[in-house]
């Protein structure tokens, strides 16, 4: 379950998405792909939790723009 929001940035002309996780579904999302232990939000987070995060969402979540995938530049979660 998640809230995504999509932005147009008319200056840099540039699509702006941000997606709100519930972090127990997100986690286990990151866990089945990843067969390891995540953690999100604690102080025993995988160090490798963005990259895995990073992977989940180029692979689930695509944009296209008239038939054409657009390129997905991940910057990253807040803690």
């Amino acid at each position: 379950m998640s809230i995504t929001e999509l932005e147009f940035d008319e200056q840099t002309e540039t699509l702006q998405v941000s997606i709100k996780f519930f972090i127990d579904d997100i986690e286990h999302a990151l866990e089945e792909e990843s067969k390891e232990r995540i953690f999100l939000g604690t102080e025993k987070e995988h160090e490798l939790s963005n990259l895995f995060l990073k992977k989940y969402l180029s692979e689930q979540c695509i944009l296209k723009q008239e038939n054409q995938q657009l390129k997905f530049e991940y910057i990253g979660k807040e803690e």
